[in-house]
C-alpha cells in the first residue's frame, strides 16, 4: 500500500478527469460577439461539487482571467457559463455568469480543481475549431474538436450547416487536385483543398543557379489546421541526395529540372509534399567596372539571383536579382581591382572585364621622292645649238671658258684633258670650232 501511495504522488498533476470542457463559444453569437459562453460536461455517474474549481485564461497577462465555479454538476450532465449576463444564450439558464472575454486568435484555458490542473486547452496560436462568421462553436467529438451548430447543455449533434452547393464545388476542386505523382507510398500530396490526415508545406517552386545554396523549411498541420511542432522530416532533392530535419539546404551541381519531395511523419500518420526546382547556368557578363561600381548584364533567358556570386573577393548580397536582358549596377564595399572578374557560386570565372589602353596616334608626314633621271637619257639628249647668227666674239668667249676649264685639270696631256672633259661639252665645242 505504501508503494502504491508513493506512485500516486508521483503522477503528473495534469490528468484526464470525469469533468471536462465540452464546448466553447469563443466567437459569441449572431446577436453579439460579446455573448460568449463555455460548457462543462460530467461523464461520471455521480454528481460532483464544483466548489474550489476554477476556469482560467489570459495566463500570460499581468491580470489573468479567473472564474471561480460554484454549485455542482449532475451526473452525465452539463454546466453552462455565460459571459456578462444570462442572455448570452437566449432561452437557456446559466449555471454561472462571469466577466472577461476570450481572444478570437486563441487562448490557453485551464480547468482546475484547487491547485490540480484537471484539463488544459493549449490553443495560443489559434482555436482548432469554431467559425467567427457563421458563429458555429468549438465542440468536443471524442478526442477531437469540431466546428458545429451551437448545442448549449447538449452534446455534439453532428450538424454543421454546410451548403450543399459549396460541398459539391469542393468535391469538383478535389478532382482537379488529383494528379499522377511518382513519389513512393500511397499518401496524397498535401493540399489545402484535399482531405488528408496531415498537411505538409515545404514552400513554393524555385528557380536557382548551379552551385547556389537553396534553403528549405517545412511546417506540418493536422486535418483541423492545428500546427504540429514535433514531427520527423526527410527531404529528397531529386538528384540522388537526401537529408533529415525540419529545415534543409542544398546546392545543385548541374542544370536541370528537379522534383523536391518532402516527407513528414507524426506518429503513424505521414504527410507528403513536392515542389519543382529549376536550376540554370547563368549568362552574366561584366559590362564595365569603375571604382567600386560594377555593371552587370544578364544575357540568359531567366532572371538570376546574384546571391553567392562574387566580384573579385567580395560577395554580392543575397536577393540581388537581375532580369532577363537587363543591366544593373552593383555597388561594392571597396574599389574593384582590374581586370575585374565575376565568380559563380562554385568559384568559376563567369566573366572578366579587361581595360583597353589606347596608344596615342602619331601622324607620319608624307615624304615625296624624286625619281632619278637615267644617264642614258642625259647622253641621248640633243645639245643646245646657238642660233646661226652667233658672232665670233661669242665663239671666242666659249673658247676662253673652255681654256680656263682645261687649265683646271690636273692631267698634263691635252688628250687626257679632253677625255676628262664631259663628252657632251667636248662634242659641242668642236662642233662650234669647225662649223
Amino acid at each position: 500500500m505504501r508503494i502504491l501511495f508513493l506512485l500516486l504522488l508521483l503522477l503528473p498533476s495534469v490528468a484526464r478527469a470525469e469533468v471536462y470542457i465540452s464546448e466553447v463559444a469563443w466567437m459569441g453569437t449572431e446577436v453579439s460577439s460579446s455573448d460568449e459562453w463555455l460548457e462543462l460536461y460530467n461523464e461520471s455517474n455521480e454528481e460532483i461539487n464544483l466548489s474550489g474549481w476554477s476556469v482560467l485564461w489570459d495566463l500570460g497577462q499581468a491580470s489573468p482571467k479567473v472564474v471561480e465555479l460554484e454549485g455542482s454538476i449532475s451526473a452525465n450532465g452539463y454546466y453552462l457559463l455565460e459571459r456578462t449576463d444570462d442572455n448570452s444564450v437566449p432561452g437557456v439558464t446559466a449555471d454561472l455568469v462571469y466577466s472577461g472575454s476570450l481572444g478570437n486568435s486563441g487562448e490557453r484555458v485551464l480547468l482546475k480543481n484547487g491547485e490540480q490542473v484537471v484539463e488544459e486547452l493549449n490553443f495560443t496560436d489559434s482555436w482548432p475549431a469554431g467559425d467567427n462568421e457563421s458563429k458555429q462553436t468549438m465542440q468536443r467529438d471524442g478526442s477531437n474538436w469540431v466546428t458545429a451548430v451551437p448545442t448549449p447543455r447538449s452534446g455534439y449533434s453532428g450538424e454543421t450547416h454546410v451548403d450543399e452547393e459549396k460541398e459539391d464545388s469542393e468535391e469538383e476542386e478535389l478532382e482537379v487536385v488529383e494528379y499522377l505523382s511518382a513519389h513512393a507510398g500511397g499518401v496524397r500530396i498535401s493540399s489545402r483543398r484535399s482531405k488528408q490526415e496531415l498537411y505538409l508545406d515545404i514552400g513554393r517552386d524555385r528557380l536557382a543557379v548551379v552551385g547556389a545554396e537553396i534553403v528549405f523549411a517545412s511546417s506540418l498541420e493536422d486535418d483541423r489546421g492545428v500546427p504540429l511542432p514535433r514531427y520527423e522530416m526527410s527531404w529528397s532533392f531529386g538528384d540522388g541526395t537526401t537529408v533529415a530535419g525540419k529545415e534543409a539546404s542544398h546546392r545543385y551541381l548541374a542544370p536541370g529540372e528537379y522534383v523536391l519531395v518532402g516527407r513528414a511523419g507524426f506518429g503513424r500518420d505521414v504527410g507528403v509534399a513536392r515542389a519543382n526546382i529549376m536550376v540554370i547556368n547563368p549568362e552574366i557578363e561584366i559590362v564595365s567596372a569603375t571604382g567600386s561600381i560594377v555593371t552587370l548584364k544578364n544575357n540568359g533567358s531567366h532572371e538570376v539571383n546574384l546571391g553567392g556570386f562574387a566580384v573579385g573577393s567580395e560577395y554580392i548580397s543575397q536577393d540581388t536579382i537581375i532580369l532577363t536582358g537587363k543591366e544593373i549596377s552593383v555597388v561594392m564595399e571597396s574599389d574593384i581591382e582590374l581586370p575585374a572578374k565575376l565568380f559563380s557560386p562554385l568559384g568559376e570565372v563567369v566573366s572578366e572585364y579587361l581595360v583597353e589602353i589606347k596608344e596615342p596616334e602619331i601622324e607620319i608626314p608624307e615624304i615625296t621622292t624624286t625619281t632619278p633621271v637615267p644617264i642614258s637619257e642625259v647622253i641621248s639628249q640633243e645639245p643646245v645649238r646657238p642660233e646661226k647668227d652667233t658672232s665670233v666674239s661669242d665663239i671666242k668667249d666659249i673658247k676662253t671658258e673652255t681654256d680656263v676649264l682645261y687649265k683646271r685639270q690636273s692631267a698634263p696631256g691635252l688628250f687626257d684633258r679632253i677625255l676628262d672633259f664631259p663628252r657632251t661639252s667636248t662634242i659641242y665645242i668642236f662642233s662650234l670650232l669647225f662649223k
